[in-house]
């Protein structure tokens, strides 16, 4: 058994070991593990990750019009076989999302994507295969409507496509850093809504600093990198499960943190 005076150096090395587990922007590969995307069926919306792989629990980190996010353990649905969750929403609202997923050990995060919902007798908005996310390498992105016969357009200057945009006819070389943006149309529908990707190439995550500051009995985790992320996953657990958190930037720091309050002869793992 620790005594006191260790306690707080024991602290210390367990979140050391904690802040082990952060996991930024993924590679090719992870990114290639999955599809996403948000339906509307009346006024409920479902949020959905399907897998590709040893997927056992995913988290969704949404918000809705720019709202309070929301940071929920998904539910498998053996009928669809994708992760599944559900909300109130209506036609025409933004879903912004992230997911974290395991792939038989580690979690992974993705990176953060929009959905904008639609309504009935409407085009499902395109989606992207590999998504939006930073890669090695150029990659060839895929799109696809889940509307059967839609036809799609796009641009990949970042500009709003329309009716004069090109085509999609197969996938799209994407050997610089940027953004596809794209519609889908269908006979006797109302066109859907432009959907997102941005892809940043040659991307790596080095040149980046982490650590732990100790207050008393409050631990703040925090991570700063050269290049301008948009976002930080944290993972770990102090005995009551594994928490998924999305730290918040502390712009007078330049940095990404979470506090964490430790109660006495608490561990972290």
């Amino acid at each position: 058994m620790l005594s006191d005076s260790l306690r707080p150096y024991h602290r210390l090395l367990c979140l050391v070991l904690a802040f082990l587990s952060f996991w930024m922007p993924m590679s090719s590969a992870q990114a290639a593990d999955y599809t996403a995307g948000a339906e509307l069926n009346g006024n409920v919306a479902t949020l959905w990750f399907q897998s590709n792989v040893n997927t056992s629990w995913v988290d969704a980190h949404y918000s809705l019009d720019g709202g309070a996010q929301q940071n929920v353990r998904m539910n498998f649905n053996t009928a669809t076989a994708r992760f599944e969750t559900q909300f109130n929403a209506s036609a025409g609202q933004v879903v912004q999302h992230a997911f974290t997923y395991n792939n038989g050990g580690g979690a992974y995060d993705t990176t953060q994507s929009s959905t904008t919902l639609q309504a009935a007798n409407t085009a499902l908005a395109p989606s992207f295969n590999p998504p939006a996310g930073t890669y090695a390498s150029a990659q060839s992105v895929a799109l696809a409507s889940a509307t059967p016969g839609a036809v799609i357009r796009y641009t990949t200057d970042g500009t709003t496509p329309g009716t004069a945009s090109p085509v999609y006819s197969g996938p799209i070389s994407v050997g610089a850093s940027g953004t596809i943006k794209a519609f889908a149309s269908a006979t006797g529908l109302a066109s859907s809504s432009v959907s997102s990707a941005s892809y940043s190439i040659g991307g790596n995550l080095s040149g980046y600093n982490q650590g732990v500051d100790m207050a008393g009995t409050n631990a703040t985790l925090w991570f700063s990198a050269g290049a301008s992320l948009a976002w930080v996953d944290a993972h770990y657990n102090t005995g009551s499960g594994q928490q998924n958190l999305r730290m918040t930037y502390n712009a007078s720091a330049g940095r990404h943190e979470q506090l964490i309050a430790l109660g006495a002869a608490t561990s972290i793992s």
